[in-house]
């Protein structure tokens, strides 16, 4: 049965999801790391830059593979948002990225009227603004 051609949004995923199987070999085989390389090939197939945002990016990753993620996170181009614990990026974590690091802040969350109320400010985790 031919088909025709793909259309071209499809092509594009298939595209995308191939090169992602191919650069899992610089990734831990996890599916944290297989989801990073697959964001990591739409911004390739799409040619485009787009923010990126990844909550708890080290969350489930063992300390081998954790300098080099943080490290590919933050030479992508395009802006990138870590939304992390004070377990992750901290210490020689942070360190090996902090020339990267334009802004910090710390979101606090505190009860007011029975309501918890979420609010940001500059600084990081023991690091003051």
């Amino acid at each position: 049965l031919d088909r025709g051609p793909m259309p071209e949004t499809p092509r594009l995923l298939l595209e995308a999801a191939i090169l992602a199987c191919l650069h899992t070999a610089v990734f831990p085989v996890t599916a944290p790391g297989y989801t990073q390389a697959l964001i990591w090939a739409i911004a390739q197939v799409s040619k485009r830059d787009f923010p990126f945002v990844v909550d708890t990016p080290l969350g489930r990753l063992d300390s081998e593979h954790v300098t080099a993620v943080l490290r590919d996170f933050t030479n992508r181009d395009g802006q990138v948002f870590l939304l992390s614990t004070d377990r992750e990026v901290v210490g020689e974590n942070l360190e090996a990225i902090r020339d990267r690091v334009l802004r910090a802040y710390l979101v606090e969350a505190r009860v007011a009227d029975g309501e918890t109320v979420s609010a940001a400010r500059e600084g990081y985790f023991g690091e003051a603004a």
